[in-house]
């Protein structure tokens, strides 16, 4: 990584990342954070405190012996020339890799993810930085790992993680996560009109998921300043096994589970609760071979009663197997493609009506993780809002334990309401009791 020999390497960005780039120009920071809480052993010591100095040199060890998973934090952005590409820039781990006392005066990781998710990154730099907030004798040390969504998704993201805290290459106990170096997307070769089709056809699409109306309601309206995370847990075995017995899958009860929590948000509000809300969810495409970043959008209608929470799962269950087919059918937004269409689809997120909730399910690690030999006893992924959705929740598998991070405009939707909500439906579709679980609210 010397700085000495011929220029940095230039990689283009693929065009599902220039769009997360292009959303972030339209006012909306797009980093992607995850945080994770620590036990004894490694750089924690027994009385909470943390080895910075060791976290560093293991980090680094970590970035020298890459095979490419990590190469997203070896590359700063370069948008100086017709097309923002990849450059191999070193990292300074000095700034990387710091404390957060400071940054954030949170009592716990849930507000200190609050403060940071709407935070953006510098693109000068590699766009990552990994912060330690030390534990004492009230509460474990935690780390945040934040990213810019260009850099990865939910699925690229894992794959970086394992690579960052795994067991070291070459071991038994390896982590194999499917990698980030997949080839960027190529340069739309037919020409100004076949690329202005291809935006006109996805126009069309959106228009075709995105065609319904949600009316008046407070989880839609303007973003404010002040983000408000909290974490949930629940038995994920439990859970699996409840969601079988329904003919249902994992990600069909936590659709059902979010909706009883925007429910509950409502009626705190004193705001209508319509019969069903429209949930958008993520969903994988084949496509991905060919991209880093590319992701089809499901639409489900969740249906928010009368019927019984067991039948409400069987109905999600039922959208779901169909909605998964459309969404594939369809790919990816071609709108996105294109650095305009990027601007004209984030103008109209804005302002529309057509989904009232973002709703994503990452597969976790495999395998247990060590954050330079301590190891990780909790793990929550905290994904941005965008346009104009003030409620998003996020759902982690990891360790045995279904891991959901609650992320809300916390001055417009109420962020207690909604993660005690979504405690209960999931705890009750588990049949396991209600726990505490942290909440941190901050504002800037």
């Amino acid at each position: 990584m010397s700085a000495e020999t011929s220029p940095p390497r230039a990689e283009p960005l693929s065009a599902a990342d220039t769009a997360h780039l292009d959303i972030e120009a339209a006012g909306q920071p797009n980093v992607v954070l995850l945080a994770a809480r620590l036990g004894v052993g490694g750089i924690v010591r027994a009385d909470g405190s943390v080895d910075l100095e060791r976290l560093r040199a293991e980090v680094g060890a970590r970035l020298e012996r890459d095979d490419g998973t990590l190469r997203r934090l070896r590359q700063r952005v370069d948008a100086s020339g017709h097309r923002p590409v990849w450059r191999d820039c070193a990292p300074d781990l000095e700034w990387h890799v710091r404390p957060a006392d400071g940054l954030a005066g949170d009592a716990t990781l849930a507000g200190l993810a609050g403060r940071l998710v709407a935070e953006p990154l510098p693109l000068d730099r590699p766009p990552w930085e990994l912060l330690l907030a030390s534990g004492g004798s009230t509460s474990a040390p935690g780390l945040v790992l934040r990213l810019h969504h260009a850099a990865a998704d939910g699925v690229g993201g894992m794959a970086l993680v394992s690579a960052l805290f795994g067991a070291a290459p070459g071991s038994a106990d390896q982590v194999s996560p499917r990698p980030l170096d997949v080839p960027p997307d190529l340069p739309d070769r037919r020409g100004r009109r076949g690329g202005s089709l291809a935006v006109l056809r996805g126009v069309r699409r959106a228009g075709a998921v995105l065609g319904r109306s949600v009316g008046p309601t407070p989880l839609l309206g303007p973003i404010g300043p002040t983000h408000g995370v909290a974490f949930v847990e629940v038995d994920l075995a439990r859970l699996s096994d409840r969601a079988h017995r329904l003919g249902a899958t994992l990600n069909d009860i936590l659709l059902t589970s979010v909706a009883d929590a925007a429910v509950a948000a409502l009626n705190h509000l004193h705001a209508p609760v319509p019969a069903a809300l429209p949930v958008s969810v993520p969903v994988a495409l084949a496509e991905r071979v060919g991209t880093s970043n590319a992701v089809g959008v499901m639409l489900v209608r969740v249906p928010t009663g009368p019927e019984g929470l067991g039948d409400r799962v069987s109905r999600v269950a039922r959208a779901t197997r169909e909605g998964k087919e459309v969404a594939r059918s369809r790919g990816a937004f071609a709108v996105t493609r294109h650095r305009w269409g990027t601007r004209l689809f984030a103008r109209f997120a804005r302002h529309q009506h057509a989904v009232a909730i973002f709703v994503s399910n990452v597969r976790g690690p495999s395998a247990g993780l060590r954050v330079a030999g301590a190891p990780v006893t909790g793990l929550w992924a905290v994904t941005p809002l965008q346009g104009n959705v003030r409620l998003g929740v996020t759902a982690l598998s990891y360790a045995g334990v279904l891991s959901c991070s609650v992320h809300v405009d916390a001055a417009a939707v109420p962020l207690g309401v909604v993660a005690a909500g979504l405690a209960t439906s999931l705890h009750r579709l588990a049949g396991t009791p209600v726990l505490p679980h942290p909440v941190g609210t901050t504002g800037s």
